[in-house]
């Protein structure tokens, strides 16, 4: 899925509760509002095949209805050349009351470009998010080792990248192993951000000892066994102008107030460049 459906929600909700706290001015969602028109949330990442944002109109409904949330004009333009494209609409339910509008576009999108994202309801009033790309990454050497026997997982992950790096990670998809069943794959992400460290011309090169690493992600004991189905290394890289220690969370992109470059509009669309290479190890006994 390519936003978080139930974190979206709640981060709606936790924000909500924030702003009530933080000001004296009760919060109603219910308020009419005629500046704000849409919330518009997303990415567009440079090697991704397609792109998703999430456009919601901001009305007078919590829970609004199809007949309510009539599908916006979205369309996407590209500085260097002028190419408009327009989103596709996709509608995506939680319950029978509870539905978001996401928008997608297989659209090639070009590192170190700007391009200018347009959400329009039928009154032709507009919010516009500016956004840049990055640069491209290229592919990274992965050397990894798993040595079962005497607990080695880890290795050396080299690479170079022009830009700020937002967030990295491994991605472990994992089976935990009881003395009664094998319970259903579960993915446990290690964050290794601060295990990268580029040089002025943007080369890197992490050393990573993850022997124990899930086990301290899971607060598993010794006396809990698990079998690691796969590894992927994900980096993702953004512009300067990068207001989020790290990765966005829905919490942050609801109110303008707390972090937002949509005109008209709240939310937050960013360029990014994000890589997902898988790690084949290297076995031994």
């Amino acid at each position: 899925m390519p936003l978080l459906k139930t974190g979206f929600i709640s981060g709606i909700i936790l924000s909500a509760l924030f702003m009530l706290q933080s000001c004296d001015q009760e919060f109603n969602p219910l308020q009419e509002n005629d500046y704000y028109l849409f919330s518009v949330n997303g990415y567009l990442n440079v090697h991704a095949d397609t792109q998703w944002v999430r456009v919601m109109p901001i009305g007078t409904e919590l829970n609004p209805s199809d007949e309510s949330n009539p599908p916006a004009l979205v369309t996407l333009s590209r500085h260097s050349d002028g190419k408009i494209v327009t989103l596709k609409d996709s509608l995506f339910r939680f319950n029978e009351t509870v539905f978001v509008r996401n928008y997608y576009t297989t659209e090639s999108i070009l590192p170190e470009e700007n391009y200018i994202l347009t959400a329009e309801n039928k009154a032709g009033e507009q919010s516009t998010a500016s956004i840049t790309t990055p640069s491209a990454i290229d592919s990274v050497d992965i050397n990894w080792r798993v040595n079962v026997g005497i607990g080695v997982n880890g290795g050396t992950i080299e690479g170079n990248v022009q830009n700020k790096i937002a967030f990295s990670y491994i991605t472990y998809r994992i089976i935990i192993i009881t003395d009664f069943e094998e319970l259903p794959p579960i993915d446990v992400n290690v964050d290794i951000s601060d295990k990268i460290f580029p040089s002025s011309n943007g080369d890197f090169r992490a050393q990573l000892d993850h022997s124990r690493a899930i086990r301290d992600e899971l607060d598993l004991g010794f006396s809990v066994n698990y079998r690691v189905l796969s590894r992927t290394f994900v980096l993702t890289t953004v512009t300067e102008d990068w207001p989020f220690d790290g990765d966005i969370g829905p919490g942050d992109q609801v109110f303008p107030e707390i972090g937002s470059n949509v005109t008209n509009g709240t939310g937050y669309v960013s360029g990014v460049s994000k890589i997902e290479q898988t790690i084949v190890p290297t076995f031994s006994n």
